[in-house]
Protein backbone atom coordinates (compact mmCIF):
# COMPACT_ATOMS: atom_id res chain seq x y z
CA UNK A 1 0.00 0.00 0.00
CA UNK A 2 1.12 3.73 -1.15
CA UNK A 3 1.92 6.09 2.13
CA UNK A 4 1.90 9.22 1.37
CA UNK A 5 4.26 11.38 2.99
CA UNK A 6 4.83 15.00 4.44
CA UNK A 7 5.39 18.29 2.85
CA UNK A 8 5.34 20.24 5.65
CA UNK A 9 6.45 19.66 8.80
CA UNK A 10 8.50 21.91 11.43
CA UNK A 11 11.87 21.71 10.91
CA UNK A 12 14.28 23.38 13.37
CA UNK A 13 14.89 26.79 12.92
CA UNK A 14 15.09 30.25 15.14
CA UNK A 15 12.52 32.38 13.62
CA UNK A 16 11.43 35.98 14.08
CA UNK A 17 9.63 36.36 17.66
CA UNK A 18 6.55 37.74 17.29
CA UNK A 19 5.33 37.04 14.26
CA UNK A 20 3.33 33.54 13.58
CA UNK A 21 3.37 33.70 9.97
CA UNK A 22 7.34 34.55 9.78
CA UNK A 23 7.73 31.81 12.07
CA UNK A 24 5.85 29.02 9.96
CA UNK A 25 7.14 30.02 6.56
CA UNK A 26 10.98 29.89 8.67
CA UNK A 27 9.75 26.51 9.58
CA UNK A 28 8.91 25.28 6.12
CA UNK A 29 11.63 26.51 4.28
CA UNK A 30 13.88 24.62 6.39
CA UNK A 31 11.89 21.75 5.59
CA UNK A 32 11.77 21.90 2.07
CA UNK A 33 15.69 22.19 2.22
CA UNK A 34 15.88 18.92 4.38
CA UNK A 35 13.14 17.04 1.82
CA UNK A 36 15.35 18.42 -0.98
CA UNK A 37 18.62 17.03 0.29
CA UNK A 38 16.47 13.60 1.26
CA UNK A 39 18.10 14.43 4.73
CA UNK A 40 15.66 12.33 7.38
CA UNK A 41 17.28 13.08 10.47
CA UNK A 42 17.03 16.58 9.72
CA UNK A 43 13.37 16.19 9.16
CA UNK A 44 13.41 13.96 12.53
CA UNK A 45 15.56 17.01 14.14
CA UNK A 46 12.86 19.24 13.62
CA UNK A 47 10.42 17.45 16.96
CA UNK A 48 10.56 18.33 20.07
CA UNK A 49 11.47 15.05 22.06
CA UNK A 50 7.45 13.69 22.00
CA UNK A 51 6.38 15.76 19.22
CA UNK A 52 4.01 13.93 16.69
CA UNK A 53 3.79 13.10 12.96
CA UNK A 54 0.48 12.06 11.79
CA UNK A 55 0.92 10.81 7.95
CA UNK A 56 -2.01 11.43 5.56
CA UNK A 57 -2.97 7.42 5.94
CA UNK A 58 -3.26 8.28 9.93
CA UNK A 59 -0.20 6.58 11.00
CA UNK A 60 1.36 8.16 13.48
CA UNK A 61 5.17 8.96 14.47
CA UNK A 62 6.86 10.05 18.08
CA UNK A 63 9.68 11.73 18.73
CA UNK A 64 12.65 12.67 16.32
CA UNK A 65 14.31 9.00 15.89
CA UNK A 66 11.06 7.46 14.69
CA UNK A 67 9.84 10.32 12.29
CA UNK A 68 13.29 10.01 11.25
CA UNK A 69 12.80 6.44 10.34
CA UNK A 70 9.82 6.86 8.67
CA UNK A 71 11.14 9.39 6.53
CA UNK A 72 14.58 7.02 6.03
CA UNK A 73 11.58 4.77 4.40
CA UNK A 74 9.96 7.09 2.83
CA UNK A 75 13.20 8.08 0.86
CA UNK A 76 14.41 4.59 0.03
CA UNK A 77 10.79 3.85 -1.48
CA UNK A 78 11.13 6.66 -4.04
CA UNK A 79 10.68 9.66 -2.66
CA UNK A 80 14.20 10.66 -2.71
CA UNK A 81 14.67 13.11 -5.38
CA UNK A 82 10.18 14.11 -6.11
CA UNK A 83 9.45 17.86 -5.35
CA UNK A 84 8.09 19.61 -2.80
CA UNK A 85 6.62 22.75 -1.63
CA UNK A 86 4.12 23.76 0.97
CA UNK A 87 2.16 26.82 1.54
CA UNK A 88 1.19 28.85 5.08
CA UNK A 89 -2.62 29.82 5.04
CA UNK A 90 -2.97 30.84 8.35
CA UNK A 91 -0.99 31.51 11.44
CA UNK A 92 -1.24 32.21 15.02
CA UNK A 93 0.64 32.67 18.15
CA UNK A 94 -0.08 30.16 20.88
CA UNK A 95 1.49 32.02 24.25
CA UNK A 96 4.64 33.36 24.35
CA UNK A 97 6.89 30.71 22.65
CA UNK A 98 4.00 28.52 20.41
CA UNK A 99 2.45 28.85 17.17
CA UNK A 100 -0.18 26.92 15.42
CA UNK A 101 -0.35 27.11 11.71
CA UNK A 102 -2.69 25.55 8.82
CA UNK A 103 -1.67 25.08 5.20
CA UNK A 104 -1.42 22.87 1.96
CA UNK A 105 1.44 20.40 0.74
CA UNK A 106 2.26 18.89 -2.60
CA UNK A 107 4.73 16.12 -3.84
CA UNK A 108 4.90 16.25 -7.48
CA UNK A 109 4.33 13.58 -9.83
CA UNK A 110 7.19 10.74 -10.34
CA UNK A 111 7.81 10.27 -13.94
CA UNK A 112 10.65 7.79 -13.91
CA UNK A 113 10.07 4.54 -16.05
CA UNK A 114 10.91 3.03 -12.70
CA UNK A 115 9.16 4.69 -10.16
CA UNK A 116 6.54 6.21 -11.88
CA UNK A 117 3.79 7.35 -9.18
CA UNK A 118 1.56 10.09 -9.06
CA UNK A 119 1.46 13.91 -7.30
CA UNK A 120 0.26 13.76 -3.91
CA UNK A 121 -0.99 16.69 -1.79
CA UNK A 122 -3.67 17.86 1.08
CA UNK A 123 -4.01 19.97 4.02
CA UNK A 124 -1.86 20.08 7.12
CA UNK A 125 -2.15 21.65 10.96
CA UNK A 126 1.12 21.86 12.50
CA UNK A 127 1.88 23.72 16.22
CA UNK A 128 5.17 24.45 17.64
CA UNK A 129 6.82 26.08 20.49
CA UNK A 130 10.35 27.36 21.33
CA UNK A 131 12.77 25.99 23.15
CA UNK A 132 15.73 27.18 24.21
CA UNK A 133 15.18 29.50 21.29
CA UNK A 134 14.67 27.09 18.54
CA UNK A 135 11.35 26.31 17.03
CA UNK A 136 10.39 22.66 16.86
CA UNK A 137 7.35 20.84 15.85
CA UNK A 138 4.74 19.57 18.73
CA UNK A 139 2.58 18.31 16.43
CA UNK A 140 1.82 17.81 12.61
CA UNK A 141 -1.14 16.11 11.22
CA UNK A 142 -1.37 16.00 7.54
CA UNK A 143 -4.60 15.15 5.39
CA UNK A 144 -4.65 13.61 2.04
CA UNK A 145 -6.88 15.89 -0.63
CA UNK A 146 -7.12 15.71 -4.15
CA UNK A 147 -4.56 17.22 -6.23
CA UNK A 148 -5.23 19.83 -9.02
CA UNK A 149 -3.22 18.52 -12.38
CA UNK A 150 -0.42 20.44 -13.47
CA UNK A 151 0.23 23.73 -11.53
Amino acid sequence: MHTPTLIFAAVLAVAPAGDPSAIARGLMDRYLDAWAHADPAALGAAYATAGTFTNPAGARFVGPAEIAGFYGAAFARGYAGRGASAQVAEARAEGADGVSARGTWRIEADARPDRAAPAECGTFAMTARREAGVWKAVSLEEIAGVCAEAR
